[in-house]
């Protein structure tokens, strides 16, 4: 009964992987290459890229196994292409930067930031539409205005 047991654990286990893999929640090495409007930042240069900007910045916290983090990240291209140099896009990965995790209490991914001045002015958590983003980004980009 132990070998059954052991075969059929070891099946499941096998169909949940598939499963995973089929949905798109497998790591992805593209996810964390720089893109022509996205750079990929850490610890080491967060605060030159992010906190010293001298324009609004949109962070982009995620991780390589998470599927709405891969769905968000054409939506965050397409947006930092129409951004232009009004707005820096970068993106972290949470898993190679959990202090930056920590320090901004990122409890789920993808969650997107705001920073104009340096200050975090603006919060989502999850996969939102491509709408709410791009009128935050607008507003981040108003003078005074927070998102």
């Amino acid at each position: 009964m132990n070998r059954n047991f052991q075969r059929i654990f070891a099946g499941g286990v096998a169909a949940v992987v598939f499963g995973l893999l089929a949905a798109g929640c497998a790591p992805d090495s593209d996810m964390s290459r720089d893109s022509a409007n996205i750079r990929n930042v850490g610890d080491a240069d967060f605060g030159q890229q992010v906190i010293k900007s001298d324009v609004p910045v949109v962070v982009d916290f995620y991780a390589t196994w998470c599927g709405p983090c891969k769905r968000l990240a054409p939506m965050m291209e397409e947006l930092a292409a129409g951004a232009g140099a009004k707005v820096k896009f970068v993106k972290v990965d949470i898993d190679r930067s959990p202090e930056l995790a920590r320090k901004y209490e990122i409890e789920g991914v993808p969650t997107v930031m705001m920073f104009k001045a340096g200050t975090n002015v603006s919060k989502t958590v999850g996969l939102v539409p491509r709408e709410v983003l791009k009128e935050k980004i607008d507003t981040l980009t108003l003078p005074n205005a927070n998102p």
